[in-house]
Protein backbone atom coordinates (compact mmCIF):
# COMPACT_ATOMS: atom_id res chain seq x y z
CA UNK A 1 0.00 0.00 0.00
CA UNK A 2 2.78 2.49 0.93
CA UNK A 3 6.55 2.60 1.18
CA UNK A 4 8.73 5.25 2.81
CA UNK A 5 12.46 5.62 3.49
CA UNK A 6 14.30 7.88 5.88
CA UNK A 7 17.68 8.25 7.52
CA UNK A 8 17.60 7.47 11.26
CA UNK A 9 20.25 9.32 13.33
CA UNK A 10 22.77 7.04 15.03
CA UNK A 11 24.31 7.72 18.44
CA UNK A 12 28.01 8.62 18.29
CA UNK A 13 30.40 6.10 19.83
CA UNK A 14 33.53 6.83 21.83
CA UNK A 15 36.59 4.67 21.38
CA UNK A 16 39.57 4.84 23.78
CA UNK A 17 42.88 5.14 21.94
CA UNK A 18 46.22 3.80 23.17
CA UNK A 19 47.89 4.54 26.48
CA UNK A 20 47.80 8.35 26.26
CA UNK A 21 44.22 8.47 27.62
CA UNK A 22 42.82 10.01 24.44
CA UNK A 23 39.36 9.24 23.15
CA UNK A 24 38.10 9.33 19.57
CA UNK A 25 34.44 10.06 18.91
CA UNK A 26 33.12 8.14 15.89
CA UNK A 27 30.02 9.71 14.35
CA UNK A 28 28.45 7.43 11.72
CA UNK A 29 26.32 9.12 9.07
CA UNK A 30 22.92 7.58 9.71
CA UNK A 31 21.11 4.29 9.27
CA UNK A 32 18.74 3.83 6.34
CA UNK A 33 15.25 2.76 7.45
CA UNK A 34 12.57 1.51 5.05
CA UNK A 35 8.96 1.53 6.24
CA UNK A 36 6.40 -0.60 4.39
CA UNK A 37 2.68 -0.42 5.18
CA UNK A 38 0.36 -3.22 4.09
CA UNK A 39 -3.43 -3.41 3.87
CA UNK A 40 -4.07 -7.15 4.37
CA UNK A 41 -7.80 -6.88 3.67
CA UNK A 42 -11.18 -6.44 5.31
CA UNK A 43 -11.24 -7.10 9.06
CA UNK A 44 -7.44 -7.42 9.35
CA UNK A 45 -5.04 -4.94 10.96
CA UNK A 46 -3.01 -2.44 8.93
CA UNK A 47 0.58 -3.67 9.25
CA UNK A 48 3.76 -1.57 9.14
CA UNK A 49 7.18 -3.20 8.85
CA UNK A 50 10.37 -1.23 9.53
CA UNK A 51 13.60 -2.51 7.99
CA UNK A 52 16.97 -1.33 9.30
CA UNK A 53 19.58 -2.39 6.80
CA UNK A 54 18.29 -5.69 5.38
CA UNK A 55 16.54 -6.91 8.55
CA UNK A 56 13.08 -6.38 10.01
CA UNK A 57 13.49 -4.14 13.07
CA UNK A 58 9.85 -3.65 14.12
CA UNK A 59 6.33 -4.72 13.20
CA UNK A 60 3.48 -2.38 14.13
CA UNK A 61 -0.24 -3.06 13.84
CA UNK A 62 -2.75 -0.26 13.32
CA UNK A 63 -6.52 -0.08 13.05
CA UNK A 64 -8.66 -2.78 11.47
CA UNK A 65 -9.43 -2.34 7.80
CA UNK A 66 -13.11 -1.54 7.24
Amino acid sequence: MAKDSFCKPVEPKTVPQGVSNTTVVVVPACQNVDQWTYNPGYGQFMTTLEFEGDKVATIKYGDRVK
